[in-house]
């Protein structure tokens, strides 16, 4: 589904959307048991996807491997019209895994990152954490008729079996069945696991940055339970949900009495609210905020330092990557939107593992909306189910 906002910059052809995903052969309910259980080993993608689409080495396949493997599956085809501008929908639709996009021979215009447009700016590669989406503009101008579109999973950030994923792009009259015979752009993977400079990141529609009437600091954390389970905890919590206790329905009844391990942080009626993450982990994770744009303030290695990039308009976007024992820096209109909203991890294993906290935001406002009549019959239909038969949660329950 694409949604079509107001147009600002000029193109010719829109492409539609890039999806690239990283690819496991196990069924997703069987890794969210690998990553509950008691001494959990780390697991890696097997393949990389551009729409779904990637040839894989059947060979490589493990022994107990059964998924049904076909080495020359094919990969996607775009194709371009000579000295057209083309517009590119990507969206990272993976799961974990951090990638770095480009086009062969092509520079990049960014127009927009997560819906939010920004001052275009060029560049050869775009980084996407889980979640992201980032609009791009591709002039055909290229010398030769075909060339390979690349989405490489950063190795020092991501586990990765075949991080490699291909796409080709034929101009007007190229042979769709010669494979593309060009050079990828020598741009090595820095490891910094982060978006683009923030500097660089100003949306066109300027905001501000209001003065916060709340301030949380929040600590991210790894280390296992007496279980020998791995979890994460979010400013000392790791978040397990419980099914029949949804936190939006006990707020609009004005129930505001949470259990520790639901992490709510119930900001009243603050209308701004500024976020201070420290990661104290060695991983690096893609942080997405639901119902709100964020006001990213600044990210960086180790300590925040106070400083503020761009304070009069900084970039606004609802995914931002935090680095490995480093810090993020955000701030939200919290009474814009009256809700109970998640702040995770996009990584899916480490939301499965704890890695969760929610927002209660507009508290006077949530307490006079009504949740719609489809959803409070889904709540009253679960309770009775529940009733007499036990859900099989193993996971946090996101």
């Amino acid at each position: 589904m694409v949604i079509y906002g107001p147009q600002d910059t000029q193109y010719d052809i829109d492409l539609g959307p890039v999806l690239l995903s990283d690819w496991y052969h196990k069924e997703y309910y069987d890794l969210v048991e690998e990553t509950m259980e008691p001494n959990g080993q780390l697991f890696k993608s097997d393949n990389n996807l551009i729409n779904g689409k990637n040839n894989f080495d059947c060979s490589k396949l493990l022994e107990d491997d059964e998924t049904p493997c076909n080495s020359h599956a094919g990969i996607s085809k775009f194709r371009f019209r000579r000295g057209k501008t083309h517009r590119l929908r990507l969206v990272n639709a993976g799961c974990e895994a951090l990638q770095r996009f480009s086009i062969d021979g092509h520079k990049m215009t960014v127009i927009a990152n997560d819906f939010v447009t920004v001052e275009p700016y060029e560049t050869d590669v775009v980084t996407l954490g889980i979640g992201q989406r980032t609009d791009v503009l591709v002039k055909a101008n290229g010398k030769l008729d075909a060339y390979w579109m690349r989405a490489n999973i950063s190795e020092p950030c991501s586990k990765a079996s075949q991080p490699h994923a291909y796409a080709a792009i034929y101009y007007d009259g190229a042979d769709e069945n010669k494979a593309p015979q060009s050079e990828p752009w020598d741009r090595p993977d820095p490891g910094s696991c982060t978006n683009d400079d923030l500097r660089l990141t100003k949306p066109k529609m300027k905001l501000r940055l209001p003065k916060p009437d709340l301030t949380y600091e929040m600590e991210v954390k790894l280390f296992q339970n007496e279980s020998g389970v791995t979890l994460w905890s979010f400013d000392g919590v790791d978040f397990r949900g419980n099914y029949n206790s949804p936190t939006l329905l006990l707020s609009t009844l004005g129930n505001f009495t949470f259990e520790k391990e639901w992490n709510v942080k119930n900001t009243k009626n603050a209308k701004s609210v500024r976020v201070h993450v420290k990661n104290l982990t060695p991983v690096a994770h893609p942080m997405h905020l639901h119902g709100f744009n964020m006001y990213i303030l600044h990210e960086g290695e180790g300590e925040w330092d106070g400083t503020i990039v761009n304070a009069n308009n900084p970039q606004r976007r609802d995914v931002i990557q935090l680095r490995k024992n480093g810090h993020l820096v955000m701030q939200f209109d919290a009474s814009e939107n009256p809700g109970v909203w998640p702040f995770h991890c996009h990584i899916a294993w480490h939301a499965s593992a704890g890695f969760f906290a929610q927002f209660l935001t507009g508290a006077d406002a949530l307490q006079k909306m009504t949740p719609p009549s489809v959803v409070a019959e889904t709540c009253r239909q679960w309770a009775d189910w529940t009733n007499t038969n036990i859900p099989d949660q193993i996971d946090s329950g996101l």
